[in-house]
């Protein structure tokens, strides 16, 4: 594969892809994550890694510097967020620590401050017709951006901004609706009011913030997460949950991850 996404989201009819495919690229961040556990295996190839850096250079110069790429960048949605988050695992990947941690205390405050209205709101996911899913799809994204900033020495979690925006606000702004099972959402919703993904988001707000009633509506949706995980994941006795494998990682235990 050439270090670009040239033809991804392709179109038939046109001549390149659109800058939507880059966010088909967002898992790159698990693998990033990964590389340093598994070298200290035997059978780690090191002249691998060392091409593969070659490869992701070229691969960020091109989302850095091409059309499509600063396009998306410019996305004021869950692409522009999720886009941040694949820079800055890349420049961190890549040696460039530097320009990783400012990137991740701009990215982190821009996305805090037009993405999410003092109410908690996410004006730019709650306009799509599946605004339930956008709401909560892009507050992970800003999740990862949050421990990102705080691993480069800022508090990306509590960041207040001019308005008072902040992503605690948008864990609670969404809280009820969950418990609800989305009643009186004012938003036009056309997919079921999912909850798996939003009570992995609850298990770390837990950790961050240690509030109690985001521990009391663990223990009301986490049935019903896990039901719509076992119809999803038929015959697996397993659970999707990389924010859990992020917190066990770095130090964190989540009660929910050694149940």
């Amino acid at each position: 594969m050439n270090p670009n996404l040239n033809y991804a989201s392709f179109i038939k009819g046109q001549d390149l892809g659109r800058r939507t495919g880059i966010i088909d690229m967002r898992p790159i961040y698990r693998m990033l994550q990964s590389i340093p556990l598994m070298r200290s295996s035997r059978k780690w190839d090191h002249s691998v890694e060392k091409k593969f850096k070659i490869w992701l250079s070229k691969y960020y110069f091109w989302l850095e510097k091409t059309s499509i790429g600063i396009d998306e960048k410019e996305s004021t949605n869950n692409h522009g967020t999720y886009y941040d988050v694949q820079a800055i695992y890349l420049l961190s990947y890549l040696g460039r620590e530097e320009e990783a941690r400012k990137y991740s205390y701009e990215a982190l405050i821009n996305r805090v401050n037009e993405g999410i209205l003092p109410t908690g709101q996410q004006p730019h996911e709650t306009k799509r017709p599946t605004s339930w899913y956008y709401s909560t799809f892009n507050l992970q994204a800003l999740f990862l951006l949050a421990e990102r900033s705080q691993y480069f020495g800022f508090d990306g979690w509590n960041y207040v901004g001019p308005k008072g925006q902040t992503i605690k606000k948008a864990v609670d702004y969404l809280l009820p609706f969950a418990l609800s099972n989305g009643k009186d959402w004012p938003f036009k919703n056309i997919k079921e009011f999912e909850v798996n993904s939003f009570v992995r988001l609850l298990e770390l707000a837990f950790v961050i913030w240690p509030d109690d009633k985001y521990l009391e509506a663990l223990v009301i949706l986490r049935p019903k997460a896990k039901l719509e995980q076992a119809l999803e994941y038929r015959n697996a006795d397993w659970e999707d949950n990389y924010l859990c494998v992020w917190s066990l990682m770095t130090n964190r235990q989540l009660w929910t991850c050694v149940e």
